[in-house]
């Protein structure tokens, strides 16, 4: 099975690491963005080793594709 990786640039400072899908189940790391470099990277190497294959690796910045399943602010309330 090919694996990919969604790299998501969230507009509040974050980044979110989704594995094979972009729901919250699928969420495997989320961190700041003005965190050290090297822990973003060593993360990013660490799921494309465990991988095995070259996994498909995604940049993007669309928030809305990955919004979809997330409670609203009044929900969580």
């Amino acid at each position: 099975m090919r694996v990919i990786l969604y790299i998501l640039k969230r507009s509040n400072g974050c980044y979110g690491i989704y594995k094979n899908g972009k729901t919250q189940q699928h969420l495997i790391s989320n961190s700041f963005l003005n965190d050290n470099v090297e822990c973003f990277i060593n993360r990013i190497l660490l799921e494309v080793k465990a991988a095995g294959n070259q996994p498909e690796i995604i940049f993007t910045s669309n928030e809305n594709e990955f919004q979809h399943d997330l409670p609203k602010l009044e929900e969580m309330i």
